[in-house]
C-alpha cells in the first residue's frame, strides 16, 4: 500500500510535457492550430510561405524548444499571413519549454500580409501572451517586423531578454517589395523585457 500510495503521488506531481502537434520547417499549405493541437511543440525554425495563411485558435499554447545551439532560438516566420487571435478569458500563449533558455521571435518579413482595417483582413496577433523569448539575431525582439504593418493589439508581451517589439524597415532594397503604410501597436501590455519598442519605420500608431 505505501508503494502504491508513492507511485500515486509521483503520478500526481510530475507530469512530463506531452505535445499533440509537432512543427517545424515550411508550412506550404492553409494550416490551423486548434486546441485539440494543443501544446503545439516547435522543434525548428517554422516558415509560413507567401500566399499561405496559419490561423491559431483561442487557447492555444505554442511551446518552443531549445534550439541545440542556445545562441539563438527557433522562431516563426510569417511571409505569408498570420491570424494568431485568442480572447480574453483564452489567449494564445507563445512560450518557452524552458524559461531559462529563450526563444526566437515571431518575424513578419516585408512579403507578409499588411492588416487592412477596411476590410478586417489580413496578419493579426491580439489577445495573445508572448513571453520568455527575444533569443533572434536580426530583430532583437519577440515579436519583429520588417516593413510588415500587421495589428499587435491587447497582448502581454512579457519577460523576454531584447525587446517587446521591433519595427524595421530593410537596408537592403533588394528585399523591400513594398513600402506599405502603417503598422498599428494598440493596447498591449509591455513588460519586464530588455526594451519596450524599439522602432525605426516610416509610419505607425502606437
Amino acid at each position: 500500500i505505501k508503494q502504491a500510495l508513492m507511485l500515486l503521488i509521483v503520478c500526481l506531481f510530475h507530469f512530463p510535457a506531452v505535445y499533440a502537434l509537432d512543427i517545424n520547417g515550411e508550412i506550404s499549405t492553409d494550416s490551423r492550430w486548434t486546441t485539440a493541437d494543443s501544446p503545439v511543440n516547435i522543434t525548428g525554425d517554422v516558415r509560413v510561405e507567401r500566399n499561405i495563411t496559419l490561423i491559431i485558435d483561442p487557447g492555444v499554447e505554442v511551446v518552443f524548444q531549445s534550439a541545440p545551439d542556445t545562441s539563438q532560438g527557433y522562431s516563426l516566420r510569417i511571409d505569408g499571413t498570420l491570424i494568431a487571435r485568442g480572447d480574453q478569458l483564452e489567449p494564445v500563449i507563445f512560450t518557452s519549454a524552458d524559461r531559462s533558455i529563450p526563444w526566437g521571435a515571431i518575424i513578419f518579413s516585408d512579403t507578409s500580409i499588411d492588416w487592412d482595417q477596411n476590410t478586417s483582413t489580413g496578419s493579426v496577433v491580439e489577445y495573445c501572451v508572448i513571453e520568455y523569448g527575444g533569443n533572434e539575431a536580426n530583430g532583437v525582439a519577440m515579436i519583429s517586423t520588417f516593413n510588415a504593418m500587421p495589428l499587435i493589439a491587447r497582448n502581454a508581451i512579457r519577460f523576454g531578454i531584447s525587446s517587446g517589439i521591433s519595427a524595421f524597415v530593410s537596408d537592403d532594397p533588394a528585399v523591400i517589395f513594398s513600402l506599405s503604410g502603417k503598422i498599428q501597436i494598440i493596447s498591449n501590455q509591455i513588460y519586464n523585457n530588455a526594451t519596450g519598442i524599439l522602432f525605426a519605420a516610416e509610419g505607425g500608431v502606437i
